[in-house]
């Protein structure tokens, strides 16, 4: 007699990704929140007309969707944005927390990733703040840029490298703009 076990595993909501427990400890209140950081690596946000004359151009008479934060980084000096930081947490934005309560990691990078076209998308490690982070490619003006995006209990980001890059550096400037971004808030 042949017998048949079935086993369903369903993949964790994004609201049950849990950071490492080095992080958890470091934090003041269990779970760290994210912000701009005013740089990282060798980006720095631009503020003052710079950012003005950005925004109004990126956004051509939308507006930013309330909960979001945007950021424009410049990395080269020339008050170009050359990174945009797209931010949501939690915090205050209940449908947040209803989609991570209901949609899982990996489905909201297909829906991020399909919505902007991207192609080649591939997953990276996402670092000591548990989750997940992925990059991709979409078409630009000036041809091949990086969208990456990462998401854990608290927060989702999208970021668009306007510069040309492998998708592997910008997994890289990824993470390393989400430890900014992450280690603004909740440290003891």
């Amino acid at each position: 007699m042949l017998k048949a076990t079935l086993s369903y595993d369903p993949e964790p909501r994004a609201s049950e990704a849990t950071p490492a427990e080095s992080v958890v400890q470091e934090t003041t209140e269990g779970a760290p929140r994210a912000a701009l950081p005013g740089g990282f690596a060798d980006f720095r946000l631009m503020t003052g007309a710079a950012a003005e004359r950005t925004e109004a151009a990126w956004l051509a008479g939308r507006k930013v969707p309330e909960g979001q934060w945007v950021g424009f980084y410049d990395q080269d000096g020339d008050e170009n944005a050359d990174l945009i930081l797209m931010l949501r947490t939690t915090e205050g934005d209940d449908r947040l927390k209803a989609e991570k309560a209901s949609t899982s990691i990996s489905q909201e990078f297909r829906n991020f990733f399909a919505g902007a076209k991207a192609r080649d998308t591939t997953s990276f490690d996402a670092g000591p703040y548990g989750g997940g982070l992925s990059c991709g490619l979409t078409t630009g003006p000036a041809g091949d840029q990086a969208v990456c995006a990462w998401s854990d209990a608290t927060t989702f980001a999208a970021i668009s490298l306007l510069r040309p890059t492998t998708i592997a550096d910008a997994a890289t400037t990824t993470l390393a703009l989400r430890t900014a971004a992450m280690s603004l808030h909740g440290r003891g």
